[in-house]
């Protein structure tokens, strides 16, 4: 079928090509060279996000209707997926991002991405300089064609505003953190921070016995908990807020589910998120910046974390 009659198609640029034909390999586990809608299904959802917008990346992807997808309605669907995870909008047809000069990450699936296949590099300075086949055929369509509607995925990612703090933070830290397996996405953080109050005490923090109960519900060692624990727990207080909570969540996770090794220091993407969290436009009244001197003399008085780690 010719691509000038598809609603929407991507043709990842050159430095994704290994990217997005590494995704498929995997997902095609039947090797029929087309990915059922149960083998997506089960694919789909290590992107994390949610079902119902999911189902609807497939149909915008299976445009064939054939409830299966060949390579290139796969690669459209990957390039959807990695629209909605960097909540940023598609202009075209060809899903070009409406600020093609944005750094955003690939898309990411937890225990295939950066494990199972590597990270695409960084996008040369270049890339966009050129709109791929499928945009230029859409740009070249004939004008006495019928007017085309704005794709679905431009009017589903126009529902995810990019004022979101969140959005903004992780976009502008897109370029130094794009092959940082630690990265944590938007939705995750959102997920993280969902669970927090079911273990928060009413002074709005989680203390050692709420988190042993969780944390070691991974069944890491006590003392990779201990590690993590004093990675995000800073300043030294002896308690998470929500944003060391979900930080230490998302470590659990990427030790335990996506097989990455536990890092020496916070990651450098976890600490501009703590730090673009925790300036004053953005933070908390329940949130009070401790001076150097203060978070020193913490440190002397709670050198350990809950006891709990130490055993």
């Amino acid at each position: 079928m010719s691509n000038t009659n598809r609603a929407i198609q991507y043709v990842p640029l050159s430095h994704e090509q290994a990217y997005y034909t590494g995704l498929f390999t995997i997902a095609d586990v039947e090797r029929s060279g087309m990915i059922s809608g149960q083998t997506a299904v089960s694919f789909f959802s290590l992107s994390k996000l949610p079902i119902p917008l999911l189902k609807n990346i497939w149909t915008m992807s299976d445009f064939t209707q054939t409830n299966s997808l060949n390579k290139e309605e796969f690669f459209t669907s990957m390039r959807l997926i990695q629209l909605y995870q960097n909540g940023v909008k598609a202009k075209d047809a060809s899903l070009t991002a409406d600020d093609p000069h944005k750094a955003m990450r690939p898309p990411f699936f937890e225990g295939i991405s950066g494990t199972k296949v590597p990270l695409p590099p960084p996008a040369p300075s270049s890339a966009y300089m050129a709109p791929p086949p499928a945009a230029q055929l859409y740009q070249q369509q004939p004008n006495n064609l019928p007017q085309m509607q704005p794709p679905p995925a431009a009017q589903l990612s126009q529902q995810q505003p990019n004022n979101h703090p969140q959005m903004q933070q992780y976009q502008s830290n897109a370029l130094t953190v794009q092959n940082d397996p630690y990265v944590m996405y938007p939705n995750e953080l959102d997920r993280y921070e969902n669970m927090f109050p079911q273990y928060q005490k009413p002074d709005g923090y989680v203390y050692g016995a709420e988190a042993v109960s969780l944390f070691s519900r991974s069944g890491i060692e006590k003392s990779m908990l201990r590690d993590i624990w004093n990675m995000v727990d800073d300043p030294v207080d002896n308690r998470l807020d929500s944003l060391e909570f979900a930080m230490a969540m998302h470590l659990i996770v990427c030790v335990s589910k996506k097989n990455i090794p536990l890092p020496q220091v916070l990651p450098e993407s976890l600490v501009k998120v703590k730090n673009e969290r925790r300036m004053p436009s953005h933070q908390s009244p329940s949130i009070q910046q401790q001076p150097s001197s203060t978070r020193e003399n913490n440190m002397q008085q709670n050198p350990q974390p809950p006891s709990m780690y130490t055993n």
